[in-house]
């Protein structure tokens, strides 16, 4: 199972409010109120950010892994 998942960003911000409604009623958490901030990147951020996109668009540094085993050999070698 080798897929990348895209998902729209309403659906993912749907995906995390319901998620973050589920934890409030199970661990009895205080639900945050998240607010719209704007966030002004210097251009060096914008650079690093703008090729990160490229990389992922490209599929560097990207690793995919079938089981879990080999994830974790992965992350500790």
């Amino acid at each position: 199972m080798n897929q990348t998942i895209s998902l729209p960003t309403s659906v993912f911000e749907e995906i995390v409010t319901r998620l973050n409604r589920l934890e409030t009623i199970v661990f009895g958490k205080k639900q945050s109120q998240v607010t719209d901030e704007n966030i002004k990147l210097s251009s060096a951020a914008k650079r690093r950010y703008k090729k990160m996109d490229e990389d992922i668009k490209n599929g560097k540094n990207i690793y995919t892994f079938n089981n879990k085993d080999s994830a974790l050999k992965f992350l500790l070698s």
